[in-house]
């Protein structure tokens, strides 16, 4: 895989693989996050976006909006083959 997928994609479901070592619970937990967040999160997400381009650019907006793209990449991907062949 190319080294723009793993930094968008590795950080959270390493996380949750260390926590489990399972890679078909660390599947099945990404697809209940994703519907959660295609239901009510994404809205949420959406909002905090908005919020932060009102903001003065800093570091810390940087690192705030930086640390939404991992989830909405995945959620955005997860029902796609290429991310299922990684879990099983």
């Amino acid at each position: 895989m190319e080294s723009e997928w793993s930094s968008n994609f590795v950080f959270p479901l390493q996380s949750m693989l260390s926590n489990t070592k399972n890679e078909s619970a660390v599947y099945i937990r990404a697809t209940e996050i994703c519907k959660y967040v295609a239901s009510k999160y994404f809205r949420s997400n959406q909002m905090l976006l908005e919020c932060l381009q009102d903001c003065e650019e800093s570091k810390e907006r940087s690192l705030l909006t930086l640390g939404l793209e991992p989830w909405r990449e995945i959620c955005a991907n997860l029902p796609g083959k290429q991310i299922r062949y990684h879990f099983v």
